[in-house]
């Protein structure tokens, strides 16, 4: 089977970032090829948790040389875990220039609840169910952790806005 549209997606947190591959089958049908998180320990230094999180983003950059990068756009709230993700952002930034000289899109979070559950309010667990929904997913467990469906739900959203596929294909 071949794909196209390789969307690498991001939900960054320097505690669980969540990681996904979409793609659009011959079918016009979104699917997901991966998904992974890493949980990175509160006790070590930050530096050594972006470093886990950077070889994860490496990885993906490398294996799949995805055609779009996205990530939810990150907001602030409190100083210090805005800093602490901001710096996941950076991480992210580097390697999608030094891997392949793109730029990562970014999509708030209620404009990617929007486009998958119809509400920019929706719950973590309304989003993980419409994102498996939308995927076709029937495995109740199949995503590790909501970072990885949220990451899906981005992805879903900027494949949604930039028209690589259509809602109920």
């Amino acid at each position: 089977m071949t794909f196209s549209n390789v969307t690498f997606c991001l939900d960054l947190s320097l505690s669980s970032p969540g990681f996904a591959i979409l793609a659009v089958t011959e079918t016009g049908a979104p699917i997901v090829l991966e998904t992974s998180h890493v949980k990175t320990k509160a006790s070590k230094s930050h530096g050594y948790r972006l470093g886990e999180i950077s070889e994860e983003i490496d990885r993906y950059i490398t294996t799949y040389q995805p055609e779009h990068i996205v990530r939810e756009k990150g907001f602030s709230r409190f100083a210090a875990t805005t800093q602490a993700i901001f710096k996941t952002v950076g991480i992210s930034d580097l390697y999608a220039h030094m891997r392949m000289d793109k730029v990562i899109a970014e999509i708030p979070v209620t404009t990617v609840k929007k486009a998958v559950t119809g509400s920019g309010k929706a719950t973590k667990d309304e989003v993980a169910d419409a994102v498996m929904e939308i995927l076709r997913i029937d495995k109740p467990y199949f995503f590790a952790t909501d970072d990885e469906s949220d990451a899906c739900a981005v992805g879903l959203a900027y494949m949604y806005e930039h028209k690589l596929i259509e809602k109920g294909w």
